[in-house]
């Protein structure tokens, strides 16, 4: 299967993901408190962790490995039970002191809920794994849009009677309840109670680098968290979390989508550099024709989109959203870069990356605590901006490329969004609409027609791969 074949399943589940998510997010800030939403940022900052070690990096080498031994999926089937399930006995075991720290004694039953996902998803990582070798994505997506609907009608319904955060925690519980069955019916191996150490050492290296990595990633990604909820209030970290939220789910989706597409195929490809290097190069320049207009638009309208979709409780949720949005277009570049390492096995060099990329933000969040939420961002965002090139130098320089191809996409990308804002400026300037609902859609669809022609004008290759996409004949 393709990369255009992977990647448009995926888009298929991410944009449902996307949608519901959004709709629902939109319907249950108006019926859970901006403190409730607080206590679930605090209860997912141990859960993130929990699922960032779940596996120990053993599904991305099963994907990677050339070739696969019925010995090493056994092996690999068996230590995810193991971690699963005893990641859940130590979420119970912590959660007592952890509610007591916060000084919020709803997280121990939080906790206890929402660790059940663990040995819930430890049943079926491998299975999801050898689907995704395998680049059975179609598959893939419809299981991920049917738990993730179940999911979001059964939040929507608890949160209408009241059951407040109880609403997501059961729809995190049933979405993964849900798409585990479905992956283990579509995918048709079963184990043996067989467990080979040699298998292990065979990827060792790989899992241990990644393990490593993914735990550094998660604290540069939840230290945010951790600080803003011992520092300041649960209202204000619940206001940033859902900021935070609202940046990650496009930004998430569209990477999600090109490193999930692109990571078997430059697996099967890893000795051709050529070739990983027309691939990566082309896949982050859709990755930075998604998102830098997305980003740019949602800082630009964040006003009108909070005035639409949030209630007055959310106060500084606007301004938040100028800053987290500008460093949601970092990330995307940068986030491109782990298919590259993974890929070429040189873990390594993505674990020393990531130490970088943390102290940064340890630094920023540290100063930022010292003075408001709204500088808090600001300091995100520098580090952010000071971390962008180091990672993307060293992907494309371990494909043979340079660092100025990774600026042409860049800035192209970027002038573009740029040229579509002042447009957007210069229409409202022109013709101001009062109806902040019919002003809202009418930039949105001046920015998109924009883009779209601004893009045909200046930028001749993005041209090329959205008509190679949709298959159009020049």
């Amino acid at each position: 299967m393709s990369v255009i074949n992977n990647a448009k399943w995926v888009t298929v589940s991410q944009l449902f993901r996307i949608i519901t998510q959004i709709i629902s997010i939109t319907v249950l800030t108006r019926f859970i408190e901006p403190s409730e939403f607080g206590i679930l940022a605090l209860a997912t900052i141990i859960t993130n962790f929990a699922l960032v070690i779940k596996d120990l990096g053993l599904s991305s080498a099963i994907i990677q490995k050339k070739e696969l031994t019925n010995a090493l999926k056994n092996t690999v089937f068996w230590l995810n039970i193991l971690f699963g399930f005893s990641l859940y006995i130590l979420i119970i075991i912590l959660s007592k002191p952890i509610s007591n720290y916060y000084e919020q004694n709803k997280l121990i039953n939080v906790l206890w809920l929402l660790g059940t996902i663990f040995p819930i998803s430890s049943i079926s990582a491998l299975h999801q794994a050898l689907l995704e070798r395998d680049s059975r994505f179609k598959i893939i997506a419809k299981i991920e849009i049917i738990s993730s609907l179940f999911g979001v009608v059964i939040a929507l319904i608890l949160a209408i009677n009241n059951y407040g955060v109880y609403s997501i925690v059961y729809q995190l519980i049933l979405t993964q309840l849900i798409s585990s069955i479905l992956i283990l019916i579509n995918k048709k191996w079963v184990p043996s109670f067989t467990f080979n150490k040699k298998q292990i050492k065979s990827i060792l290296e790989f899992s241990s680098n990644i393990t490593i990595f993914n735990i550094i990633n998660y604290f540069s990604r939840n230290a945010d968290n951790i600080i803003v909820g011992s520092t300041f209030s649960t209202t204000i970290l619940g206001v940033y979390n859902l900021a935070y939220r609202i940046m990650l789910f496009p930004l998430q989706s569209v990477t999600f989508i090109a490193n999930r597409s692109l990571y078997p195929i430059m697996s099967r490809k890893q000795e051709n550099n050529k070739e990983l290097k027309k691939l990566y190069l082309k896949a982050i320049m859709v990755v930075m024709l998604i998102t830098t207009p997305m980003m740019m638009g949602l800082a630009y309208l964040r006003a009108e989109f909070v005035d639409i979709f949030f209630s007055e409780n959310w106060e500084y949720l606007s301004e938040l959203l100028l800053w987290l949005s500008l460093t949601g277009i970092l990330q995307s570049a940068v986030s491109t870069t782990g298919a590259v390492f993974m890929a070429k096995n040189r873990t390594r060099i993505l674990l020393l990356l990531g130490i970088f990329g943390t102290t940064l933000n340890l630094i920023a969040f540290f100063i930022g605590s010292q003075f408001s939420i709204i500088f808090f961002a600001q300091c995100y965002f520098i580090a952010n901006l000071i971390n962008l090139l180091p990672p993307l130098y060293c992907a494309v320089k371990l494909l043979g490329g340079g660092i100025n191809d990774i600026l042409k996409i860049l800035f192209s990308t970027l002038l573009n969004s740029i040229l579509m804002i002042i447009i957007i400026y210069i229409f409202n300037y022109l013709f101001y609409i009062e109806n902040v609902y019919f002003r809202f859609s009418i930039n949105i669809f001046i920015g998109f027609l924009s883009y779209i022609i601004i893009l045909f004008i200046l930028n001749n290759e993005a041209k090329n791969i959205i008509m190679s996409t949709l298959k159009i004949k020049r």
